[in-house]
């Protein structure tokens, strides 16, 4: 049977001006490359659309198909457009490639991201901070996040390529940060200094700044018009469990904080499969450490977890997701083994659901340790198999 998924109006708005762009009576030169180019970009706004609403094969072909139309676009405007138009497109085309790479297999990632790089290093070349501060802003942004997950896989195994990658990412979010903060944009601010904090390797450091750019994030997520902002939410959940692992003092509090924001963000998996499922990823993360904190609530908290994590991996599936689907994998294997000590169950339930959540962890240890750049988090993970392992079965 086939699935279909609902389809924005916006999307089918552009469809229906596509299609007659594309049907038009014989335009002369001019007009026939005028038309052309529009058709290359409504093309890629249909097809970004659709990825948004889309998953699994669907999503790659709607994302390739996105990317190759606004390559094209920017190979004609190099030409005949105009410099502004011209970094526009590339800055678009660079983020149509961040979201690629996400979804790229490990192989391909690393060249998924440079070629981001370099359209967003192209495009501020036309927007400078003094002309085009929000432009700039933006692409500093994106450049900030593309060296960051650089950063994240070092090319060849250098080790010094990490702590350089890192500094460039910090240094293009400072930029960004002191736009945002002279245009009076709190929330995107919030999200500069968030960013600049995980970069920051010290301890106390990491600490302080996450602590600021938290306040920061709650002042955004209060400002009216703000209230319903899901990206302003997740960023604010994702800062206050940081800082819920940095620092014990306040730890539960931060961990309900954070699952109350995303639980108020749990949706209708339809209008945007893969940001419902980074929130189902962000709750069962949340659920997890809260099982640890609230012993009342351990086996209530278990069990959400082991449902978010669950739910996350209909999205983000191994061959799709590879790096999510570990994640996610191995945080349902946990919540699946910790379960197994619940006092309520019988011996042979418990025998089983631990044997599940020990198959989950080694079947996401396996997929990381088998590929070099996840080496570091196969051993992060082997520790928490090794402490699932020692956590006694009555526990409370």
């Amino acid at each position: 049977m086939l699935r279909f998924h609902p389809v924005p109006a916006t999307a089918i708005a552009a469809v229906c001006a596509f299609v007659c762009m594309e049907s038009h009576a014989q335009p002369g030169p001019d007009q026939a490359m005028e038309l052309w180019l529009q058709s290359r970009v409504q093309l890629a706004n249909i097809n970004l659309e659709l990825a948004r609403v889309s998953e699994g094969e669907p999503l790659a072909n709607h994302q390739n198909t996105s990317i190759q139309a606004l390559r094209e676009t920017v190979e004609y405007l190099s030409k005949n457009g105009t410099r502004e138009q011209l970094a526009a497109t590339q800055n678009i085309l660079g983020t149509s490639l961040l979201d690629k790479a996400d979804a790229s297999l490990l192989a391909e990632r690393n060249s998924v991201l440079t070629q981001a790089r370099d359209f967003f290093l192209e495009a501020l070349q036309v927007f400078k901070r003094s002309d085009h501060p929000r432009e700039f802003a933006m692409v500093s942004n994106n450049l900030g996040i593309t060296f960051h997950k650089l950063s994240q896989w070092p090319f060849d195994g250098d080790p010094t390529g990490k702590g350089k990658l890192q500094e460039r990412a910090s240094a293009h979010y400072k930029d960004a940060l002191e736009v945002y903060e002279t245009l009076g944009n709190p929330g995107q601010a919030a999200l500069m200094k968030m960013n600049m904090a995980f970069l920051d390797p010290r301890k106390g450091n990491q600490k302080e700044a996450l602590e600021k750019a938290a306040l920061a994030l709650e002042s955004a997520v209060a400002s009216p018009g703000n209230g319903a902002n899901a990206q302003l939410k997740m960023n604010l959940a994702t800062c206050l469990m940081e800082l819920a692992e940095l620092e014990a003092e306040n730890r539960g509090q931060r961990i309900d904080r954070a699952i109350s924001l995303l639980q108020s963000l749990q949706g209708v998996r339809s209008s945007n499969p893969r940001r419902w499922a980074r929130i189902e990823s962000q709750l069962g993360q949340a659920h997890l450490a809260a099982s640890l904190c609230d012993s009342r609530k351990k086996w209530t908290h278990l069990r959400a977890s082991a449902q978010a994590s669950g739910d996350a991996l209909s999205v983000f599936t191994e061959r799709a997701s590879p790096a999510d689907w570990a994640g996610n994998q191995a945080r349902l294997g946990m919540a699946t083994a910790l379960l197994s000590g619940d006092p309520a169950l019988g011996a042979k339930e418990r025998d089983k659901i631990l044997v599940e959540g020990l198959v989950a962890i080694i079947e996401a240890t396996n997929h990381l340790t088998t590929n070099q750049t996840f080496r570091q988090e196969g051993e992060a993970l082997l520790k928490d198999l090794r402490k699932v392992r020692t956590v006694p079965s009555g526990g409370q």
